[in-house]
């Protein structure tokens, strides 16, 4: 028989609700960079959406890592393991690094080439060639976003995972309205890599400031107490 436990119910949404908000925010602010980038016309355009393709493609890697570091966190979060749970991070470091260390130059060097398999117009290639090297340099920054990401959430301090959304957020919107102004269309390469820098250093603080350990800690002697 069918039967809705309360708490595990809560335990979702305390855990879903949060995330959820977080990717509807920063799929608006996604919104707000491609408004800005269709003001330069067609060829800025293709150039963008061919470039979003293969950031896809690398964040493959930082999602993967990312989801692993977060199961094995959950289940050593809940035994206790706070040692292990550090040393999984050391390890998705490694990974990370190993893993762009890679794919990295491949997209940097290649850029050119992978934008001449899309289009065949010489400014759309110019300025997708751009912005790959760009962001091909600062992807190991955002495999540490998607980390600390995993861990914080695995831990079950949502607030400080959906704060870095909201960094993400404000970063993303306020590049994307400034930094064009400064540098013209370069100022829309810069966009990504500074937001991921800047949630990434929101991630870092909280993570080696200990007090997600503390708050894991407060929350499975809760659970104890209760059960």
């Amino acid at each position: 028989m069918f039967q809705c436990d309360r708490e595990i119910a809560k335990q979702i949404l305390i855990y879903g609700v949060p995330t959820g908000f977080q990717m509807s925010i920063i799929s608006i602010s996604d919104m707000t960079l491609q408004a800005v980038v269709n003001t330069y016309g067609t060829a800025m355009i293709v150039a963008y959406g061919v470039c979003t393709k293969v950031e896809g493609l690398g964040f493959q890697i930082a999602d993967a890592i990312g989801s692993a570091l977060g199961t094995f966190a959950g289940q050593n979060v809940g035994a206790k393991q706070f040692d292990r749970v550090r040393k999984g991070v050391t390890s998705a470091y490694v990974m990370n690094i190993v893993c762009y260390g890679i794919f990295c130059p491949i997209v940097f060097f290649t850029a050119d080439k992978i934008m001449r398999q899309f289009t065949g117009n010489t400014d759309a290639i110019c300025y997708g060639t751009e912005y790959m090297k760009m962001f091909s340099l600062f992807f190991i920054a955002g495999g540490v976003l998607v980390i600390y990401h995993n861990i914080l959430r695995a831990s079950g301090d949502i607030p400080v995972t959906l704060l870095m959304g909201l960094s993400e957020v404000v970063t993303r919107i306020g590049c994307a309205m400034l930094l064009p102004k400064w540098f013209g269309h370069f100022g829309l390469w810069l966009v990504s890599p500074f937001t991921w820098v800047c949630a990434a250093l929101v991630g870092a603080v909280r993570y080696y400031s200990g007090a997600w350990q503390k708050k894991a800690e407060k929350m499975l002697l809760h659970r104890e107490e209760v059960l």
